[in-house]
């Protein structure tokens, strides 16, 4: 698939630069792989093209996490995970951006769930303006191969630059999760000597058919999921776009036990973890993979 360029390209570029440059005034951030700590936890993300011989040019997921730079704010981390979906065009532009702007604007929102909805809105804001751009000189941006009537059709139904879009964040003692799009978590939380699992988010392997913001869904007026938890209650999080999801459900793997295993060598968890699927079960983890580890102390 042909890549972005001309003055699309450099527009988006120059939306990321913004929120890269916001995110930095206001506490720590880390973009597609690393660990982020603060007092009480820490947070892993990865993300990863996945097994070798998909139907994909390149990674199309991207995975962004921001910890404040002060320990008294309200609003402690936040972690944005995004899946450009396969059949749009310049898919995983449109994940990259979605994460900054998403996570730029979820730190600078009003409280709560609000938070999300106005961080979903910004990035398909910013997703519909690149898509503007190409659509105001829509010869030039047409992909070799393509028809031109074909590529026509394909703007006017903004079939291009969707992706879906994920969030978690802590917030005056309450951790939430809200997702657009076919994203999962799974919570674990203890209640005295007694834990439990929730599975936040739902996978539907029976069709291919996504909700995704993009240049014809730009404005969010509530998320496809929320879920609220007292944070006192929660020990670790998995947050993962659909490609780790469908593995978890197709397989025999206990994922707390393997990060349990994962945890005791002292890495960054989502990647071990990512790279063990890819080399053990390929078959059952073939998509691009993300994933962001929350572990509180």
């Amino acid at each position: 698939m042909a890549g972005l360029s001309g003055d699309a390209l450099a527009l988006l570029e120059a939306l990321r630069r913004e929120s890269q440059d916001s995110l930095a005034t206001t506490g720590n951030v880390c973009a597609r792989s690393g660990v982020l700590a603060w007092s009480d936890g820490s947070l892993a993300i990865h993300t990863d093209f996945g097994p070798e011989g998909q139907d994909k040019d390149t990674n199309q997921d991207f995975a962004l996490a921001w910890t404040s730079g002060n320990e008294e704010d309200a609003l402690r981390w936040a972690v944005a995970l995004a899946d450009g979906v396969t059949s749009s065009w310049h898919a995983e532009h449109a994940a990259e951006l979605a994460c900054w702007k998403g996570l730029e604007s979820l730190i600078q929102s009003s409280p709560s769930e609000v938070r999300a909805r106005d961080a979903f809105s910004a990035a398909g804001n910013a997703i519909g303006r690149v898509g503007d751009s190409i659509e105001a000189d829509a010869e030039a941006y047409l992909p070799e191969g393509e028809f031109a009537s074909t590529w026509r059709f394909t703007l006017r139904e903004g079939l291009l630059l969707q992706t879906t879009l994920s969030f978690t964040w802590m917030e005056n003692g309450t951790i939430h999760l809200a997702f657009v799009g076919d994203g999962g978590a799974t919570v674990e939380l203890c209640e005295g000597n007694q834990k439990s699992l929730e599975i936040v988010g739902d996978i539907d392997d029976c069709t291919n058919r996504v909700h995704a913001l993009g240049p014809r869904n730009r404005q969010v007026s509530e998320s496809d999921v929320y879920r609220a938890f007292d944070e006192q209650r929660v020990r670790r999080i998995g947050m993962y776009t659909d490609g780790v999801g469908r593995g978890l459900n197709t397989s025999s793997r206990s994922f707390l036990e393997e990060l349990d295993d994962a945890e005791s060598l002292h890495q960054n968890v989502a990647a071990r973890l990512i790279a063990g699927w890819v080399n053990s079960a390929p078959n059952q983890f073939e998509d691009n993979l993300s994933l962001a580890v929350v572990t509180r102390k």
